[in-house]
């Protein structure tokens, strides 16, 4: 039983982590365009 449980884990883990690397990329990108866009508001 415990042997099963482990694969488990790190199956969700890998169907995880790549979730949160695109989350954080979309992230990236939206706060650089909204800096972009007040930087050339202020200037």
């Amino acid at each position: 039983m415990p042997q099963q449980a482990v694969p488990k884990g790190i199956g969700q883990s890998e169907c995880f982590l790549p979730q949160l690397t695109a989350l954080s990329k979309v992230v990236v990108k939206t706060f650089d365009f909204i800096s972009s866009c007040f930087i050339n508001i202020v200037i």
